[in-house]
């Protein structure tokens, strides 16, 4: 049976491993890559108030996960939500997984009177097909598209 649940110190081990496997998997672990200082950044994810991390699990599998922030903009009141992660390990990244671990965070922001969820594509190993689909399904809607500058001065 497939359980959803805030992730908490004792998952550690289970969410260095996944997360890990996240990270090479986007083509994110290069040459200049930290695995002690990536470890003390995902041990930081569970005991920091300002993330909230949730796990997918198959009896004590760690099979997902999802990292959000919750947050006001100085000059609004509007609480929102960010939703910096939401992965799968490979042999279950169904949309079925995928939507358990969305009505998760969905259900965490309702309790918390959060109304707006924000997100990006990136966060998502979906092909652009299902990904499109998905967020449509879940009532997304697109607003704006990111502009990126590498600053190398």
């Amino acid at each position: 049976m497939k359980v959803a649940r805030t992730l908490t110190p004792k998952d550690i081990n289970a969410l260095l491993d996944l997360s890990y496997k996240a990270v090479f998997e986007r083509g994110l672990v290069g040459t200049d890559f930290n695995k002690q200082n990536f470890n003390f950044q995902v041990k930081n994810l569970l005991i920091s108030a300002e993330f909230k991390s949730f796990g997918l699990f198959v009896g004590h599998t760690l099979m997902g996960f999802a990292i959000i922030n919750c947050f006001s903009l100085p000059w609004s009141m509007t609480k929102k939500c960010l939703i910096y992660l939401l992965h799968l390990d490979p042999h279950n990244r169904t949309l079925e997984n995928y939507q358990i671990l969305l009505d998760t965070v969905t259900e965490f922001c309702a309790e918390r009177n959060v109304h707006h969820i924000v997100t990006c594509g990136e966060a998502y190993l979906l092909d652009e097909h299902n990904k499109h689909n998905f967020f449509i399904q879940n009532n997304f809607t697109q607003h704006d598209t990111v502009w990126e500058k590498q600053n190398d001065s």
